[in-house]
């Protein structure tokens, strides 16, 4: 399944997976360009669904109420121009966000 996954685990862990990279162009292709001090990952996935499928870890949050609550409470949302911002404190979990883009179900 195309997805990415982010969190904390003693560091800040990333990794994005696709199953099929678009671009027929070999030099195109999905590619890791590294520096001196890091690194740009990018691609372009040919198979995807119709809807990004969003997940967050957010500690204490057990039902939709508690996560509205979070997100009110916390004093960093911010929305503008449809985009909403909010600040997520990095947990020690390797999957902390996951962003699924597959062509399955939209549920959990």
């Amino acid at each position: 399944m195309p997805d990415g996954n982010f969190g904390g685990d003693g560091s800040v862990r990333w990794e994005v997976k696709v199953d099929e990279d678009e671009r027929s162009n070999h030099v195109n292709k999905s590619q890791l360009v590294q520096t001196d001090t890091g690194c740009v990952a990018s691609g372009v996935e040919k198979k995807y669904g119709s809807h990004f499928i969003l997940t967050l870890k957010v500690p204490g949050v057990t039902d939709d109420k508690s996560f509205f609550e979070f997100l009110t409470k916390s004093g960093d949302l911010d929305v503008r121009d449809d985009t909403v911002t909010f600040k997520l404190k990095i947990e020690k979990t390797p999957r902390q966000i996951s962003v699924h883009w597959n062509g399955g179900s939209d549920k959990k």
